[in-house]
């Protein structure tokens, strides 16, 4: 990203004071995350210095992502990463079309005939056989890697670059909060989950000891997790009851608010951005080093949520006008 558009994004210069900022979002966190944590006398001192840090790495993705790309019917024909990222002019309008944030933006004509905004995809990859070089002789049965761009969306649509940068800071908070709130919420789940299975346990246990002298049901479908002998049944009792004591002492409010500080304390852990590199051709066919060259090359940046299932989507700040938009309409009409 180059110094002149850090510059209209207001990321050189002198800072806003921190302090008050983070003062202002710890409550609101607080109240997505775990609201009783605010029951705490101390909730706000203990969560001060890791939302600084939070909110520090929230700004920070806005000097990660590069300059941004125009999505037009010209830029389609001359720019090969938007060949990459989409199938055809037509796919591309269709991206467009279908995005909420873009039709409210260009609803409301004060806002300016170009759109800043977001364009998030998935990357897929696949392997096949197809036509290629191998060994210097042509071959239809060449193992090849495809890599694709799907699920398209764009959203933050905003009118200038200074909004776009304010939007995906403040996305980037939401969605750090949002994996905060998952993992706690994981974590209590599992406290569920071992409530039950100890209760269970302890009735088969009680149940071998008195050799046959009571039926346990207990509602599983077939009983075949606690199927074997007293010994392995009690063994299994302990490991449950140790685990179920340490989530709890873990969910009690002085604990749990030392978990979520030491969470959004070290914010990379919970969403991650990674640069990618790839040379492909205009098939979307992984190049091998013999044929990588600075043409084919194409770089992004992907983001990656933490937690029991990551989630990793391709991220794009992309450039819009109402112009573009009609001559990608025009063109497709024509077709």
């Amino acid at each position: 990203m180059s110094v002149s558009f850090l510059r209209r994004l207001g990321l050189f210069g002198s800072s806003p004071k921190i302090s008050a900022e983070v003062r202002e979002a710890i409550d609101p966190f607080v109240q997505a995350v775990a609201p009783k944590l605010a029951l705490l006398s101390n909730y706000r001192k203990v969560l001060e210095q890791p939302m600084s840090r939070l909110l520090d790495y929230a700004n920070g993705f806005s000097t990660r992502i590069p300059e941004p790309l125009d999505l037009s019917l010209r830029k389609f024909t001359m720019d090969p990463r938007i060949g990459m990222f989409f199938a055809s002019p037509v796919s591309l309008l269709e991206a467009i079309d279908s995005s909420a944030a873009l039709s409210e933006f260009f609803a409301q004509p004060h806002l300016g005939d170009e759109a800043y905004a977001l364009l998030v995809m998935q990357r897929s990859e696949k392997s096949r056989f197809g036509m290629g070089n191998e060994n210097g002789t042509l071959r239809a049965d060449v193992l090849q890697k495809v890599v694709s761009f799907n699920a398209h969306r764009l959203t933050l649509a905003e009118p200038t670059p200074e909004a776009f940068a304010a939007a995906l800071r403040n996305r980037s908070v939401q969605l750090l909060t949002q994996v905060v709130a998952a993992k706690l919420a994981t974590q209590d789940r599992r406290r569920q989950q071992l409530e039950a299975d100890r209760q269970r346990l302890m009735l088969r246990v009680e149940a071998a000891r008195r050799q046959g002298q009571c039926i346990v049901i207990d509602g599983t479908r077939d009983g075949s997790e606690e199927e074997g002998d007293l010994d392995s049944m009690t063994a299994k009792l302990a490991a449950v009851e140790s685990e179920l004591a340490s989530l709890k002492t873990a969910a009690e409010l002085p604990n749990r608010l030392n978990v979520v500080a030491e969470l959004i304390g070290a914010p990379e852990q919970l969403l991650g951005m990674h640069r990618a590199s790839l040379h492909l051709d205009r098939m979307g066919i992984v190049q091998e080093e013999e044929n990588a060259n600075a043409q084919n090359l194409l770089c992004f940046e992907e983001v990656e949520t933490g937690g029991e299932s990551p989630v990793r989507r391709v991220v794009v700040p992309v450039r819009v006008t109402r112009e573009a938009i009609r001559e990608l309409e025009d063109s497709v009409a024509c077709t």
